[in-house]
């Protein structure tokens, strides 16, 4: 499966956020199939001692959320960030008819992807992907929205702001945009 959803959970929105919970999906846009995942609560204490910051509104905001939503990231032992990225760095890099290519698609990889690169730096790690295959989800259904289709259709399941059902319902969002506008 080429493609690769990721949605993070974190308690800012600029560049050097720190992240709380990594999700990630592969699956194939064509087809819609799912593939390995992974969901990932971090550390924000590691975050936070890495360099990465915390913004007063995004945490009164998520006081605001589901129990659910906080309980998906707020466990009893997250992982260190660099864990949590080196997971992610093996489901990105799982080989793809022989290849280690993923299309990273994201709600806004000026979002997710952007915080996830500044997260590999302050831990010392490679990005696992190349600028070049971020996708981004919103353009898609954006442009599929255009030319009559309803993303509003797609009935949620799981909790709204848990990084992994994030990713699940943005891949059915997605594939169903993809198929809308190949008229499929």
């Amino acid at each position: 499966m080429q493609d690769l959803m990721i949605d993070i959970e974190t308690m800012g929105s600029g560049n050097n956020a720190a992240i709380v919970s990594i999700g990630a999906v592969r699956f194939d846009i064509r087809t819609g199939d799912i593939g390995a995942y992974c969901h990932e609560p971090v550390s924000l204490v590691d975050s936070v001692k890495l360099g990465l910051e915390m913004a007063p509104d995004t945490v009164l905001w998520w006081l605001q959320q589901s129990a659910e939503a906080q309980a998906s990231w707020n466990v009893k032992h997250p992982k260190l960030l660099a864990s949590g990225l080196g997971v992610l760095t093996k489901l990105v890099e799982m080989s793809v008819n022989g290849e280690r290519t993923a299309q990273v698609w994201s709600n806004s990889p000026s979002f997710d992807c952007v915080i996830l690169r500044s997260a590999y730096k302050v831990c010392g790690q490679p990005t696992p992907w190349v600028y070049r295959a971020e996708r981004c989800q919103r353009t898609l259904v954006q442009l599929a929205s255009d030319t009559g289709f309803d993303p509003k259709a797609t009935t949620r399941k799981g909790t709204a702001h848990s990084a992994l059902d994030d990713c699940y319902h943005q891949i059915e969002v997605c594939c169903r945009a993809w198929r809308h506008l190949r008229g499929t």
